[in-house]
């Protein structure tokens, strides 16, 4: 050992592997000391999945998982992702400071550096006078190393930096930071961290960072003031004033908005306003940062003659921001020795900006700046944007809002929470896009205008767009009902998942548009299965008739998957056969469908018949391939491995009851059975490796993923299984009954299908669902993976639909709120003011009856759907009935739990009775509770000989209606059934309005038969638009239009 480090010494002339590693730490410590944060720090809690996100008893203290990571040979690289403000950059410096000592942290903040995408570790050791000697040293050194890359987001970077920067050839663990929405943008996003020709399940972990609970606040709150930083100040105060200022307690969730909260804490405690907005927050912190200064620099503000310095701070403020933001920079470099074009903000030598440049909340060591944080530059931002915006509206064209696009989500957002209070600002919008007609000038600032008003939710209907410019703007989710874009020039515009019904979109300018989605392939009959060849160029379909007398005809049909064209079917003769299950040999030459108890072969070039495979005495159920082995199960309880080479059964399990699915991989065959049971063999030698007690209902499919084995079951759940111990690694509670399961080559996604006409893709990682492909009405027959890049689907609509799963989703496509599971009950308030869904995806979400704009989330504990709602009479509270066995009552003028109340089972149906003294309620098992208001206390409660689905109070008592539409009438005194008339009270229906969930998860008001809004995340609506004229739409873009008329 003592032999190599000489040799490292004398390589190095003189510099050995010790003395550079203590240039490092101290290099590392130095940056600590700047920082300063230890006093108030508060540990961060993560969870390995989004979804888990609500659940606190899933949250885990980032230290404790770090110390995993560190110590697990096979994992390389961590991304940690987080919301603006949620503490990434603190959390690196913890790991610096707890890790310095013991590891050689390399620290990389990537908006610092010139050539991050190949040489980002020499560059950074360039910065400690550590020469490309040093640099070989430090890969030959056993000292462990952790290499920190933050800020992802801040470069806007999609590149692997992994790969680029050739880091596979250090013997390093990498930890990577970034915003969540700029990688929600990329559902693919794990690939841009792996090491390549890695397995990615190996050797990628990711963290979410998860908002402050209420301990951590207090925790927070409890070291500023031990500090001294709030005089006089105490946590009961703390707390009285969080509880009366409406929205705040949401917003100090996020860890650096705390930390402004806290420090403007006196204006709070003196104000009389009874809500806050994050705006205002930064408006409060601002203004008070500028008065503090402001009274600091009396004395050099008279010599330089500055009349207002707190104006001049803001205007500073503003356009160093937004010039920074224009080129994509959160750290502008500067050095004394040569001027550029940073110089009229940081030239030492102009005294008058000296002053005014220390009362800017900036960081700098005196050649790197930043803002204190990343949305503070954003804020500013925004506030130039605001005054360019009327400057641009009285023809001032000289300005940035004007030169570039806003990509920026947090530039976005702010605009957004403007917008939520400024009525001016949206009509002069408005305004800057209109003067785009016919001017050149106009196009940015009206494509940033459009962008705008879509992030802000900002409904657009019936519009006179005719020739406006809005080259590359984001109209992704956009609601455009009925909109005139006709000469428009609309050059790479972002249409995806809008609603487009009824646009004229005549003589308009559409190069390279996206409609978000692709045409499909539209069959004359219906679809039964389809297969992929092993080259992935040809498509095989099962297509039947449904007869008289339940007679079925068979076709198989051969389509091209790039042109969605028809390549061969079968004849009449062979339609006779009532063909189930397909897939393709390994050499592409035949085509394996099941007929009943046969397998039968059909030549692939030419769909006509070659041979059978006889064995089982009854209907054949599933069949799987791998390579050369077939495997069938059956009826008639057997289960048989087929060698397809020489046609020969190389096994056969005989079972004791019917089998319902198969899967195969390369070690593996499993198989479910009707008793709710699953086996697993092995491949090679056919022992039983394991027998699972699986589900409560039906096993639906199976699939392998490497070592890991999921079903889907008709009770709505999808659980995973390790294979050797059988144990439940995950489930998953789908609110749906699952169908399908397919898993890309890769292991990493999983896509299913279910009896909702709805396409999940998850990754498998975190068990997150990354998106919902909304497109099919009816059953979804078969999902497949092509190249792991995109996904076929078939239907019993007739459709065969194709997804493309390297496509970016827009941010706006991700931070518009939407449920992400079917909605299941929508109602509307007494008041009209509220419209409220309940969703498979527990939770409740309310929106404003007149506009559609979302106002606030409730989530039900429990993991299961929620399944029906109801507004209380005077519209102040939100009844939420779930199938996890609970109601919870909610106050809307503050949104917050009322009442919780457990029930014996899944809640069907809720009511309150028209005077608001009663309330009502049905469950699974059958039951009718009434309740009495306001202390929800039993008056009494009926089992009913079937469920309950309908509720309607009268004057003396209640008349339900049963699944079989069957009345029944209780007396509201003795809670005994009655035939008495009954006499209904007033009740509420809301006239000529009409709120439906539209597709699967969203809604729509209609109004006399108009569409007013649509709320959530619809699909692409083409319908009854016009394109006469347009120029520059690709031949798939005209057959998607077709499709959709």
């Amino acid at each position: 050992m003592q032999n190599k480090i000489n040799s490292i010494e004398k390589a190095a002339n003189g510099k050995n592997i010790q003395e550079i590693i203590q240039i490092i730490r101290s290099f590392n410590t130095q940056t600590l000391e700047e920082l300063k944060q230890k006093d108030k720090y508060v540990p961060l809690n993560i969870v390995h999945s989004l979804s888990d996100q609500c659940d606190e008893q899933q949250h885990i203290d980032v230290r404790s998982e770090l110390q995993k990571f560190i110590i697990d040979e096979k994992q390389k690289v961590l991304l940690i992702q987080g919301e603006a403000g949620a503490g990434k950059s603190t959390l690196c410096t913890q790991i610096v400071q707890q890790y310095n000592n013991t590891h050689l942290i390399i620290f990389a903040v990537l908006s610092k550096l010139q050539n991050y995408n190949t040489d980002l570790i020499h560059e950074i050791l360039s910065e400690m006078r550590l020469s490309e000697k040093d640099v070989l040293t430090i890969q030959t050194t056993n000292t462990p190393i952790i290499l920190i890359i933050e800020g992802y987001d801040e470069v806007r970077c999609f590149k692997n930096l992994y790969n680029t920067n050739k880091l596979y050839d250090w013997t390093c663990k990498v930890i990577f930071t970034c915003r969540k929405q700029h990688l929600a943008q990329y559902q693919l996003y794990y690939k841009l961290f792996t090491p390549q020709n890695s397995n990615i399940q190996e050797v990628f972990e990711e963290y979410f960072i998860v908002p402050f609970n209420k301990d951590q606040i207090n925790q927070y709150v409890q070291n500023v003031i031990q500090n001294a930083q709030i005089e006089k100040f105490t946590i009961k105060q703390w707390n009285s004033i969080m509880s009366g200022i409406k929205g705040l307690d949401q917003l100090i969730t996020n860890p650096f908005i705390l930390s402004i909260v806290v420090q403007i804490i006196p204006s709070l405690n003196s104000s009389t306003r009874k809500d806050i907005n994050l705006l205002q927050i930064y408006e409060t912190f601002i203004t008070q940062w500028f008065d503090t200064h402001e009274r600091n620099e009396t004395l050099n503000v008279q010599s330089e003659s500055i009349n207002n310095l707190s104006s001049e701070y803001q205007l500073f403020a503003s356009l160093l921001s937004a010039k920074m933001t224009s080129v994509n920079k959160s750290v502008v470099e500067y050095k004394q020795t040569h001027k550029n074009q940073w110089s009229e903000f940081f030239d030492p030598n102009n005294k008058k900006q000296s002053i005014i440049r220390m009362g800017i909340p900036l960081n700098s060591n005196g050649t790197y700046n930043s803002f204190i944080h990343k949305t503070i530059q954003e804020y500013f931002t925004t506030l130039n944007g605001k005054t360019e915006i009327l400057k641009l509206v009285a023809q001032d064209i000289n300005c940035i809002f004007a030169k570039y696009l806003i990509q920026d989500d947090g530039v976005l957002n702010f605009y957004k929470q403007m917008l939520s209070t400024d009525q001016n600002l949206q009509d002069l919008l408005f305004k800057v896009i209109y003067m785009s007609k016919g001017n050149k000038q106009y196009e940015i600032a009206a494509s940033n205008a459009i962008t705008i008003l879509n992030y802000a939710d900002v409904q657009m209907i019936n519009k006179d767009f005719k020739g406006i410019q809005i080259q590359g703007a984001n109209l992704s989710s956009a609601m455009l009902n009925n909109c005139d874009f006709s000469g428009a020039d609309l050059t790479d515009v972002n249409f995806a998942q809008s609603w487009l019904y009824q646009c004229n979109f005549s003589n308009s300018i559409m190069e390279n548009i996206s409609f978000g989605k692709s045409s499909y392939i539209k069959t004359p009959r219906n679809i039964s299965c389809i297969a992929l060849d092993n080259s992935q160029q040809v498509l095989a379909c099962i297509e039947y008739e449904q007869m008289e007398n339940n007679k079925q005809f068979s076709y198989l049909s051969l389509y091209c998957p790039k042109t969605k064209k028809i390549l061969l079917n079968t004849s009449k003769q062979v339609a006779s056969l009532k063909l189930q299950n397909i897939c393709f040999s390994l050499d592409n030459n035949f085509i394996y469908c099941t007929e009943s108890e046969k397998v039968l072969a059909f030549n692939a070039k030419t769909l006509k018949f070659a041979f059978k495979l006889t064995e089982h005495q009854n209907k054949i159920t599933s069949m799987q391939i791998y390579q050369n082995i077939l495997v069938t199960g059956s009826k008639d309880n057997v289960i048989i491995v087929w060698n397809l080479e020489n046609r020969t059964i190389a096994h056969k399990f005989e079972e004791s009851c019917n089998i319902q699915s198969i899967a195969i991989s390369q070690l593996y065959i499993s198989a479910a059975m009707s008793n709710n049971s699953i086996k697993i063999w092995s491949l090679k030698s056919f022992e039983l490796i394991n027998t699972i007690q699986a589900h409560k209902n039906k096993i639906s499919c199976l699939q392998f993923n490497k070592d890991v084995l999921v079903s889907a079951s008709f009770d709505q759940s999808l659980i995973f299984w390790d294979i050797q111990s059988g144990t439940n690694m995950k489930t998953i509670n789908c609110g749906e009954n699952i169908q399908i399961i397919k898993f890309s080559n890769d292991g990493i996604l999983m896509v299913t299908g279910s009896n909702e006409n709805a396409i999940k893709l998850y990754n498998v990682k975190n068990y997150q669902v990354i998106n919902t492909l909304d497109g099919h009405t009816d059953n979804i027959g078969n999902i497949i993976f092509n190249n792991d890049d995109s996904i076929i689907s078939s239907s019993r609509d007739n459709t065969i639909q194709f997804w493309d799963c390297q496509q970016q989703l827009s941010t706006i496509q991700k931070q518009k709120p939407s449920h992400t599971e079917r909605i299941r009950n929508v109602v509307i308030s007494k008041n009209l003011q509220f419209v409220a869904s309940a969703s498979n995806d527990t939770t409740v979400m309310l929106w404003d009856a007149q506009s559609g704009r979302y106002l606030n989330k409730f989530v039900i504990a429990g993991n299961k759907p929620v399944l029906c709602a109801c507004f209380s009479p005077d519209s102040a509270t939100l009844a939420c009935g779930a199938a996890s066995q609970q109601i919870r009552v909610f106050e809307l003028s503050a949104f917050k739990q009322q009442k919780f109340i457990k029930t014996a089972s899944a809640v069907l149906y809720m009511c309150y009775s028209p005077a608001g003294d009663l309330f009502a309620f049905s469950c699974e098992d059958k039951s009718l509770v009434i309740l009495e208001i306001p202390s929800y206390s039993v008056k009494f409660s009926v089992k009913c000989k079937s469920f309950i689905r309908r509720i309607q109070f009268g004057s003396n008592s209640i008349e339900c209606f049963n699944q079989e539409n069957q009345q029944i009438r209780i007396n509201l005194e003795t809670g005994e059934e009655t035939e008495s008339s009954f006499q209904p009270q007033n009740q509420f229906e809301v006239n000529s309005s009409t709120v439906t969930a539209s597709q699967s998860t969203s809604l729509y008001l209609e109004e006399n038969g108009v569409v007013k809004w649509v709320s959530g995340q619809f699909a692409l609506n083409l319908g009854k638009c016009v394109f006469e004229g347009a120029k520059g739409l690709t031949e798939d873009q005209m057959q998607l239009i077709e499709q959709n008329k």
